[in-house]
């Protein structure tokens, strides 16, 4: 079973994600790109971590800008006037993501949710109560997981979001890339049969 099945055209996707990083610029070009369907993608923040990013974003991309309200604003706009089949969403903490999965529910619009969480439960009774509630509110309905992983399912399935929902989307990595970075490494060390005969140059 796929996430056609469940009547999902997929001729319109909308990404969410929480920051620009390189990551998710892999699996744009990696991954997204490669299929047929239209995309269109956002960014909550150019940065939380404070991590550069290196790639350069695709032409149907905006980062939101300003406060709270004024991104809340804009993701409602956006999610409304396009109409997307699926509204693919990184994370469900954020006061962002967690707007947008609202909208969703009230415009009967299917989205997933993309993690590579995996599950823990809180210790304190207050917090593991907290969190039950909320992402069996977040999993209900017309939502989908996209696992990281195998790991990752667990989280899916331990919060009530049936097996048939979750699919495996494994993180990605850009082979190349990580090749050319290697490559302007002033040292790296070269294997050998003993490690005594490992070299840097």
């Amino acid at each position: 079973m796929n996430i056609i099945d469940y009547g999902v055209e997929m001729k319109k996707v909308l990404v969410i994600f929480t920051e620009v990083m390189d990551y998710g610029l892999d699996l744009i070009h990696n991954v997204y790109e490669k299929t047929t369907h239209q995309y269109d993608y956002v960014y909550c923040n150019k940065s939380v971590s404070g991590h550069k990013y290196s790639g350069v974003l695709p032409e149907n991309s905006a980062i939101l800008v300003g406060n709270n309200l004024r991104k809340l604003i804009a993701i409602t706009n956006i999610i409304r006037k396009r109409k997307y089949d699926l509204v693919i969403i990184n994370g469900y903490s954020g006061i962002i993501e967690f707007a947008a999965i609202l909208l969703c529910k009230k415009l009967q619009t299917p989205y997933a949710i993309e993690s590579d969480t995996q599950l823990r439960i809180p210790e304190q009774f207050l917090k593991r109560w907290a969190k039950y509630f909320y992402l069996k509110l977040v999993f209900r309905g017309i939502c989908f997981g996209f696992a990281g992983g195998s790991r990752q399912r667990i989280l899916f399935e331990f919060y009530g979001m049936p097996l048939e929902k979750i699919f495996t989307l494994p993180m990605t990595v850009d082979v190349e890339k990580l090749q050319r970075e290697f490559q302007k490494l002033h040292c790296y060390k070269v294997i050998a049969r003993w490690p005594d005969e490992a070299r840097c140059f």
